[in-house]
Order: structure tokens, then C-alpha cells, then sequence
């Protein structure tokens, strides 16, 4: 869409900006043109998505588009013809609302994805290492080095010499690093 944007809270804004409005799959980014003979974009304000609380359109002669966020309200005044009329405008919110619940379902996927926790033990780890091709002889403590005897049960051991707790967990993912 391109338009001029008055900025936040219309009534103290002096000076109009020309530009385009993007709409990603993460933010609304307004990129003000600058340049007489050659053209340049560059990003002036960005809306988080997730951040969107409300989409509206008014104006009588000059019609705009305001978009409201958790830090206040931008007005994007279009100028340029034609003007949106009420379906153009209707499809131009829907598509935002679909890509800001889109953005709120990939963050709750992130979310559940973070509380995702594996109880890894030994008996597991020492399956996982076999079906690898390793044998582990000994191990040695990540924070002394002396040698470690890992347990045949259990998700943690303790190093003999520190006394530095050790998770079957940390050692699992250093494994997998080596085998893949």
C-alpha cells in the first residue's frame, strides 16, 4: 500500500513522510521514501505483529488507515489514487489479521517447544551410544577432568574428585554431536 504516514498522535505530527507499508510475516514495517531523482526505502517505524491491537479506517475527504499497538496509534493517510473502498479495505485488514494469528500460533509452537524437556538416564544414553557404534571406556569430568565411571541407572552421577553433578542429559548431547 502506498501512502503517507502522519505518525503517532496526528494532532502534533507537522510533517508528512511518503512511503509504502509491508506487512511481513513477523511485523508491519513503514519504509519512508526518500530521494527526488532516485528513490530509496528506508524503515522508519516497525509493529510487531503480536503487538496489533486494532486496524481502522476513517477520514471523510482524506481517507486513512490507523493502526493501533501497545505504544499508540499510527495514521496512514492515502493518498494516492484510487482510494480503498470498503471491500479493498476489508481484504487488507483480513490479510493482517491472518498473518498477526499466524505469527501468535508460531509463537505458541515456541512456547510448548520450550517446555519440552527429555528425562534422558544412563541406561538410555549407553543404548543410544551403542546403536552409534560407540563403547565409552571412560568419561571425564567437564569441569576437573579426572575420570569418571558413568552409573548403569539414573539421570546424574558426581564427580569423585570436585564433586561436580553431572546429567546424563549433557552428556547426551555431546554424544549426539559426535554421532549424529
Amino acid at each position: 500500500m502506498e501512502d503517507t504516514f502522519l505518525g503517532k498522535r496526528p494532532k502534533t505530527v507537522k510533517q508528512s513522510k511518503k512511503g509504502i507499508l509491508v506487512l511481513t510475516n513477523r511485523k508491519l514495517v513503514w519504509l519512508e521514501q526518500r530521494g527526488i531523482f532516485s528513490k530509496s526505502y528506508h524503515p522508519l517505524i516497525t509493529i510487531l505483529l503480536e503487538d496489533v491491537k486494532g486496524i481502522s479506517r476513517g477520514g471523510a475527504i482524506i481517507k486513512y488507515v490507523s493502526i493501533t499497538d501497545s505504544q499508540g496509534e499510527y495514521i496512514f493517510h492515502l493518498w494516492e489514487p484510487p482510494v480503498i473502498n470498503d471491500e479493498q479495505f476489508n481484504l487488507f485488514k483480513q490479510i493482517i489479521y491472518e498473518q498477526i494469528e499466524a505469527r501468535k500460533r508460531e509463537i505458541e509452537a515456541m512456547k510448548r517447544k520450550e517446555r519440552v524437556h527429555i528425562m534422558i538416564d544412563f541406561s538410555f544414553l549407553k543404548n543410544y551410544m551403542e546403536k552409534g557404534g560407540m563403547i565409552l571406556q571412560t568419561f571425564k569430568c567437564p569441569e576437573c577432568g579426572a575420570p569418571i565411571k558413568l552409573p548403569e541407572k539414573g539421570n546424574s552421577t558426581k564427580c569423585d574428585h570436585c564433586g561436580k553433578v553431572i546429567y546424563a542429559q549433557d552428556i547426551f548431547q555431546k554424544i549426539k554431536e559426535l554421532i549424529g
